[in-house]
């Protein structure tokens, strides 16, 4: 997401010393990683893009994890705890298999025994699903096609808001099911239905469809409590 210079969006970059060291760089994001690094940063209006190796004492995947809180708290304007610990592997053997996450052609049950494997009850469940709010579905990447919301740059509560008061059917087409609104212009998958269709879930859609704060501050602890899952952390591992 390209940069503006202000806080509505946030320029990511593979390049821990370009995002830390160039001036389109929203100060969130030099605030948290030069905390996390320990490092001293002059926002002086030249972009140096040193390399990550002579910068970054910590690994490639705790970099990712720490801007995407940095991006979601830019979004939503709530702090999201993280702390570095995650280390880098050589090779995808080291990765957990395909199907750790929910498959969203599935129902109710399959989101929880998916998140319930990992430790989440019901309500972090549907908050962690409220990330939906941001983005859209291709159909060269997943199938599917859409977003979710008429506002995909945003972190709201209108994921919520459409899926409870607007109205969906199925969508006739040759891809994979999916539903739209009247307009056509908005989707949502099955898994997302389920969540209106199963009583436990709805309860939490309800609550987060009208308090938006609710939703923010859920998903910021649900969000933290997922980047951490199997970290061996340091005792002395500093939280941001």
């Amino acid at each position: 997401m390209a940069s503006t210079g202000g806080r509505e969006q946030i320029r990511l970059h593979l390049c821990l010393g370009q995002a830390l060291n160039c001036c389109a760089a929203p100060q969130v994001v030099v605030d948290v990683l030069c905390s996390c690094c320990q490092m001293q940063v002059a926002n002086d209006c030249q972009c140096r893009q040193p390399t990550c190796s002579t910068l970054m004492p910590h690994t490639l995947v705790m970099m990712f994890g720490a801007m995407s809180c940095c991006a979601d708290a830019v979004h939503s304007g709530r702090h999201i705890p993280w702390r570095p610990g995650r280390a880098d592997k050589d090779d995808a053997t080291s990765c957990p298999p395909d199907g750790r996450l929910p498959d969203a052609s599935k129902d109710a049950k399959h989101v929880r025994d998916i998140f319930g494997r990992m430790g989440f009850d019901d309500r972090e469940m549907v908050a962690l699903v409220g990330a939906h709010c941001l983005g859209r579905c291709h159909t060269e990447r997943s199938g599917y096609k859409g977003p979710w919301t008429n506002a995909p740059t945003t972190f709201s509560n209108l994921y919520f808001q459409e899926l409870v008061n607007n109205k969906w059917r199925k969508k006739r087409w040759d891809g994979p099911l999916q539903y739209e609104d009247k307009s056509g212009e908005l989707m949502m998958l099955p898994a997302d239905m389920a969540l209106l269709w199963d009583k436990k879930f709805k309860q939490y859609v309800d609550l987060y469809a009208k308090d938006a704060d609710a939703f923010s501050q859920d998903f910021a602890a649900a969000f933290s409590k997922l980047l951490e899952l199997g970290v061996p952390f340091s005792p002395a591992a500093p939280t941001t």
